[in-house]
């Protein structure tokens, strides 16, 4: 789906990743998800952070609108 938000109005798209099995890492591991949910299909960009954020400025060392926001912590 495609979430619209903020003013300006940005766009962040989504996908739906299904509950399932897979195999991942090495040595190979199995790893089951029990619920689906909806994931961003990039990164957020520092403009969509701070239309989400109501302006707060994004926790980035490289700054620039298009530019991915990283150094974001729990």
């Amino acid at each position: 789906f495609v979430l619209k938000y903020g003013f300006p109005a940005v766009e962040m798209r989504f996908r739906w990743i299904p509950p399932g099995t897979f195999t991942r890492g090495t040595p190979p591991r199995e790893i089951t998800i029990s619920k689906g949910f909806w994931m961003a299909e990039t990164e957020c960009t520092q403009d969509q952070w701070r239309a989400v954020m109501r302006g707060n400025p994004a926790p980035s060392k490289f700054v620039g609108g298009n530019l991915p926001v990283e150094s974001v912590s729990a």
